[in-house]
């Protein structure tokens, strides 16, 4: 089975290629996966716990996202302990689905993920599709959908690797600089370049 990578910085416009990707392929979100692998009761959401302390935890013991998101926007050492954490148990419960993927008979699958290039996971994969969107409107996004004020989301988007660097190590990079239907014609374009049926 080909597996390819699909990522791009916050607020790109990877979720919008990742569904029309999963209208004929099998697509792991790793954002997904790591929301399950701190679920309540879970290994991961314990460890997350005994780092950050209860403070990151809501009321019903579940994840605070809101609280955990904004400690770690103000701090890059924060960052990387929770990265500590969450990536080779995301990687775990990836690889095991990619396993049964296989088994029952897929030939191509992608697997989203935000931090692929900075966390190397990339290598895995028999390519990598990178969506890139202006900064500008990244930012503009990020402030309405995720309700953060612009100091947060700017010291976000300014601890990913930026896109420049990225670019060197996509196979392919498609611009979201246009609207939806541009969008799917540049998808494509860019699957036809990685031998994808």
């Amino acid at each position: 089975m080909k597996v390819y990578g699909l990522t791009g910085g916050i607020a790109s416009g990877k979720s919008v290629l990742e569904r029309m990707l999963s209208e004929s392929y099998p697509v792991i979100d790793a954002d997904i996966v790591s929301r399950e692998v701190v679920a309540p009761g879970s290994r991961g959401l314990a460890r997350v716990a005994e780092v950050f302390g209860s403070k990151v935890l809501q009321a019903d013991g579940s994840l605070d996202r809101a609280v955990l998101r904004n400690i770690i926007a103000h701090s890059e050492e924060d960052q990387q302990r929770l990265n500590g954490i969450l990536h080779p148990l995301i990687g775990n419960a990836i690889m095991a689905t990619l396993n049964k993927l296989a088994e029952v008979g897929h030939e191509t699958a992608f697997v989203s993920a935000a931090l692929m290039l900075e966390s190397g996971s990339y290598k895995r994969y028999d390519g990598v599709i990178l969506v890139c969107s202006p900064e500008e409107t990244r930012l503009a996004r990020l402030l309405q959908r995720d309700d953060m004020d612009e100091t947060s989301a700017k010291a976000l988007m300014a601890r990913q690797m930026p896109d420049s660097e990225k670019r060197k190590l996509a196979t392919v990079v498609i611009e979201n600089d246009s609207d939806f239907t541009e969008l799917r014609k540049r998808l494509v374009k860019a699957l036809v370049s990685l031998g994808v049926s």
